[in-house]
């Protein structure tokens, strides 16, 4: 049976809890707002519904934790474990989750609008739906991920990893994807408007009927990628790698493939209405 507190506590009265270690720790519902539990171990405490808003969890060991709809909006989550967590419809708005390690943590419908989330772990976690709105995410790890659907609109991802991850449907409006690193991501249907994919790599990327338009791919490598079906609208592919990319049936209009290289490129069915071929190496329509 869990201890049930029912009560708001202190820092020093959650260390006196946690030297205990008679039961899992149930913290649910509780008001800790502001309050300072950096540097604990609470692995697979449970804090569903909790508010701890502004709290300092910073280097917190919350492992295997449950945080279902906790609310952590403005907290300090820098370099803490998540890892295993359920953080499910967890509100994590502005938090600044720097470093944090969040792998195989389950965040479906989570809200991250605003937050920090640069060199943090995401591989494998699952993020179904998320709220991903304006995050500051450099070198961040979404490796094999599950983003499906999320809402990516604005987000700062210079150098983030993305290998084989599932972004099916997501909303990539104005985000900043420069140099980040996409190889074998399933990109199915997702919507890429005004989104900056200078240099990136898109090795075996899937994007069958993801819709681009004013998207940057200015020296991106995008071999052996999927566009099937695709929705290229004032795409800069200039200098970029295609080799043995598939656009069958894509719809590409006032494209620039000035200098990029289209070796056993497949455009069987392509309108490729107004698109600019100056310079293509090894073009092979």
């Amino acid at each position: 049976m869990n201890v049930n507190i029912e009560m708001d506590l202190t820092r020093e009265e959650i260390i006196k809890l946690t030297q205990q270690k008679k039961q899992q720790l149930d913290f649910t519902g509780l008001n800790l707002i502001g309050i300072n539990l950096s540097g604990i171990n609470l692995s697979k405490a449970d804090f569903s519904n909790t508010n701890l808003a502004k709290a300092n969890l910073s280097e917190t060991n919350l492992t295997g934790g449950r945080l279902f709809r906790a609310v952590l909006k403005g907290a300090k989550l820098s370099k803490t474990n998540f890892s295993k967590a359920d953080l499910w419809k967890a509100d994590l708005s502005e938090a600044d989750l720097s470093e944090a390690d969040l792998r195989g943590a389950k965040l479906g419908f989570a809200v991250l609008k605003g937050a920090k989330l640069s060199k943090a772990n995401f591989s494998k976690a699952n993020l179904f739906k998320a709220d991903l709105l304006r995050v500051n995410a450099i070198l961040v790890n979404f490796n094999e991920a599950n983003l499906f659907g999320v809402d990516l609109r604005g987000a700062f991802l210079h150098f983030a990893k993305f290998c084989k991850t599932d972004l099916k449907t997501a909303n990539l409006l104005g985000a900043d994807l420069n140099m980040a690193n996409l190889s074998e991501a399933d990109l199915l249907a997702a919507r890429l408007f005004r989104t900056n994919l200078w240099g990136a790599n898109l090795f075996k990327a899937n994007l069958r009927e993801a819709k681009l338009f004013y998207v940057d791919l200015t020296i991106s490598k995008a071999f052996e990628a999927n566009f099937i079906l695709a929705e290229l609208n004032n795409i800069n592919f200039e200098e970029a790698d295609l080799r043995n990319a598939d656009l069958r049936g894509a719809i590409v209009t006032e494209c620039n493939f000035n200098k990029a290289n289209f070796s056993n490129v497949n455009f069987s069915g392509a309108d490729l209405t107004g698109a600019d071929f100056f310079c293509v190496t090894k073009n092979r329509l």
